[in-house]
C-alpha cells in the first residue's frame, strides 16, 4: 500500500509505504508491556511515536502506525509500547478516567476517546500527556493518542460497569441491625473486577456473579449508611458515580435482659463503633442463646483492692457448680477479632458492656461482662502486648444499674462464683426512645 503526502513548506513529495500485512490485527495475542514496530518507508527523518497508558488498567493494546505530516517528515520506524499504571481492569459509569500517554515529540498529539466525553487536557510535555473524560454508560471505553492528521497512533479498551437497578432480601424495612441482607444488583459488566461498595455490612459472603446481575449476603452494622458497586482497588467506597446506590437504615440497636425473680430489666444501648463484636452480640441474642443463662463470674468492688477490677460476667454457662465446672450452653459460634477502644473511643468505665475473652486477643465468643466501676485503667487498649477489651454498649436505664450493683453486692467462692444464682430469663432486642 503506498500512500503520498505533501510536506509544508516543501518542494517534493514524501512518499510513504506501510505493510499491508500489519494493522488492526496486531492487538491479537498482544499482552500489556509488549511493543510492536512498524516500519514504512519515508524520507527523510524518523521519529518515533508515543504509546498510551490508561490509569487503572491492565488490557491489550491497539497499536496503529501512521505516517506523513507536516514539517521535512520522511524516513522512520514508529515503536509504542502500551503500559499500565496498576491491575483495575474496568472504569465506572461516571468516573473521571485517566489516561497518559508517554512517547518523544507529543507536539501535536491528542487523545480521543469514545464513550467518554469532557476530554481534558491535565499536562503536557515532550515526553508525557495527561488527559481526562468522564466515562458514559455504555459497555467499553476505547482511548485512542491520535496525531494531528487524526491518525491513530496507540489505543487501549477498556469494560464500563453500571449498576442499574438493586434490590434487597430482606426488603427494605423489614430487616434490622446485624440481619443478613441479600443484595442483588442489575447492570453491565458486573462479573468484572467489582465490588459491593458500602461501610454499612460486615461479615459478607461469597458474591454470585454474571454479566448482568451481582448477588451478594452480608450483615447490617449502621443504622444509615449506602450501598452500591465498587472497583476492587477502590473497596469499600460507595461511588454514587458508578451507578445507582440506595441508602440503608435500621434501628438502633438495643437489647434487654429480663432476670429472674424481678420485674425490672437491665436494657443496653449498643454500638456502631464496634460492627463486629455489636453484630455478633445480636446473634446470639436473635438464636436465645443467653436465654437461661447465669452471671457466673463476680469480682465485687469489695475486693477492688486486691483485683484492681470489679465486673460481673455472664453469657456461657446454665448452672453454678461449687466445684468450678458449671454447665456450658450448646451454640457457640466462632471467635471474633478484637475491636480495641482505641479504634472505637469507647472506655471500660462503669456500667458498660464489654466482651471476654482469653489471652488470645481475638478469642471472644459469647461471654461479656458488666462494667460496676471504672476499669478503664486497667481494660482499656494500652499498647499492642495489653490490647485491653472490647467495650460494646451500656446499660442506660436506672433499674438495670441497680440490679448490676445488686449482683456485685454478693460474696463469692474460690472460683470467683457468686453465692446466688441469677438467670437471664429472657434477651431481646428492643427499641429505645
Amino acid at each position: 500500500m503506498r500512500r503520498r503526502y505533501m510536506s509544508e513548506g516543501a518542494d517534493t513529495e514524501g512518499i510513504c509505504t506501510i505493510d499491508p500485512t500489519l494493522g488492526l490485527n496486531l492487538a491479537r495475542g498482544m499482552s500489556s508491556g509488549e511493543s510492536v514496530s512498524l516500519a514504512r518507508r519515508c524520507s527523510p527523518r524518523s521519529l518515533s511515536h508515543p504509546s498510551l497508558s490508561l490509569a487503572g488498567a491492565l488490557l491489550p493494546a491497539l497499536l496503529l502506525s501512521a505516517c506523513g505530516g507536516g514539517g521535512n517528515e520522511g524516513l522512520r520506524t514508529a515503536t509504542g509500547t502500551v503500559t499500565v499504571a496498576n491491575t483495575s481492569t474496568v472504569l465506572g459509569r461516571g468516573e473521571t478516567a485517566v489516561f497518559t500517554l508517554r512517547g518523544n515529540n507529543l507536539a501535536g498529539v491528542t487523545l480521543r476517546a469514545s464513550n467518554c466525553t469532557n476530554v481534558q487536557e491535565v499536562s503536557r510535555s515532550q515526553q508525557a500527556l495527561t488527559a481526562s473524560c468522564l466515562v458514559g454508560p455504555s459497555g467499553t471505553v476505547v482511548a485512542e493518542a491520535v496525531n494531528a492528521q487524526g491518525q491513530s497512533l496507540a489505543s487501549t479498551t477498556r469494560d464500563v460497569f453500571n449498576v442499574t437497578s438493586i434490590s434487597t432480601n430482606p426488603t427494605a424495612g423489614n430487616y434490622r441491625y446485624g440481619d443478613a441482607v441479600t443484595f442483588t444488583f442489575t447492570g453491565t459488566n458486573l462479573d468484572k473486577a467489582v465490588v459491593i461498595a458500602t461501610t454499612a455490612c460486615v461479615d459478607y459472603g461469597t458474591p454470585v456473579k454474571t454479566p448482568t446481575t451481582y448477588t451478594i449476603t452480608c450483615r447490617v452494622s449502621k443504622t444509615l449508611g449506602t450501598v452500591g458497586m465498587g472497583k476492587q482497588d477502590s473497596f469499600l467506597v460507595p461511588n454514587p458515580a458508578y451507578g445507582l446506590t440506595i441508602p440503608v437504615s435500621t434501628p438502633a440497636p438495643a437489647v434487654e435482659f429480663e432476670i429472674d425473680g424481678t420485674p425490672d430489666t437491665i436494657k443496653i444501648r449498643l454500638s456502631e463503633a464496634t460492627p463486629e463484636t455489636t453484630v455478633n452480640f445480636l446473634r446470639y441474642v436473635d438464636a436465645g442463646f443467653y436465654d437461661g443463662t447465669v452471671f457466673h463470674r463476680l469480682l465485687p468492688s469489695s475486693d477492688l483492692a486486691t483485683n484492681g477490677i470489679a465486673i460481673s460476667q455472664g453469657g456461657a454457662y446454665t448452672d453454678l457448680n461449687t466445684a468450678g465446672d458449671p454447665t456450658a450452653k450448646a451454640g457457640v459460634r466462632a471467635a471474633i477479632p478484637l475491636e480495641t477502644t482505641r479504634t472505637s473511643s469507647l472506655s471500660n468505665r462503669a456500667f458498660t458492656i464489654a466482651m471476654a475473652r482469653s489471652s488470645n486477643p481475638d478469642s471472644a465468643t459469647s461471654q461479656f461482662f458488666f462494667n460496676t466501676v471504672d476499669n478503664s485503667r486497667f481494660l482499656d487498649y494500652a499498647d499492642a502486648t495489653n490490647p485491653g477489651y472490647a467495650v460494646f454498649g451500656e446499660v442506660v436505664n436506672q433499674e438495670g444499674q441497680d440490679l448490676i450493683l445488686a449482683i456485685d453486692q454478693d460474696t463469692t467462692n474460690q472460683f470467683d462464683e457468686p453465692s446466688n444464682v441469677t438467670t437471664i430469663t429472657r434477651a431481646r432486642r428492643i427499641t429505645l426512645p
